[in-house]
């Protein structure tokens, strides 16, 4: 299940990202060293953000996992979040 706030964080980062690389474009053009700090800035909210996203996404499957874990009581095994990240799987 997608988090739409985990989604918005993620949109916002590329949102930033992109307009910083632009906007850093555009003033290297004009051989300013300003535009660098505004690259690196961009750069970091940007990776700050979908850093935000990815931990929300990863708690919100953390949730849901233990939600169905303890909903459903079945014979038969099934493989959990955790198992899956020990066998090197996606999470």
């Amino acid at each position: 299940m997608e988090n739409k706030v985990a989604s918005a964080f993620k949109i916002v980062a590329v949102l930033i990202f992109i307009v910083g690389v632009l906007w850093a474009i555009v003033g290297l053009a004009n051989q300013d060293p300003f535009w660098y700090y505004v690259f690196f800035t961009a750069l970091f909210l940007g990776l700050l953000n979908y850093g935000i996203g990815e931990g929300l996404q990863l708690l919100t499957d953390i949730k849901m996992e233990l939600i169905n874990k303890n909903k459903v009581k079945s014979d038969t095994p099934s493989e959990s979040l955790v198992d899956r990240f020990a066998k090197g799987g996606k999470l």
